[in-house]
């Protein structure tokens, strides 16, 4: 979130089922492949998770 939160700011933090979901939005939005993408969403790990820390999918 370090990386993302260099680009972009907190524009709410809420919690579903127990984790705290961040969403953030780009300074720039990022686009790619014709898509314009302004804000992402950043999930708090899930206790006990086997997924390693990063992006799981987008």
């Amino acid at each position: 979130m370090k990386q993302i939160s260099a680009s972009a700011h907190v524009i709410d933090t809420s919690e579903v089922n127990g984790r705290a979901i961040t969403t953030l939005e780009f300074d720039t939005p990022l686009v790619a492949a014709g898509f314009s993408v302004p804000w992402v969403e950043v999930a708090e790990p899930k206790a006990g998770s086997l997924y390693p820390s990063g992006l799981e999918h987008a």
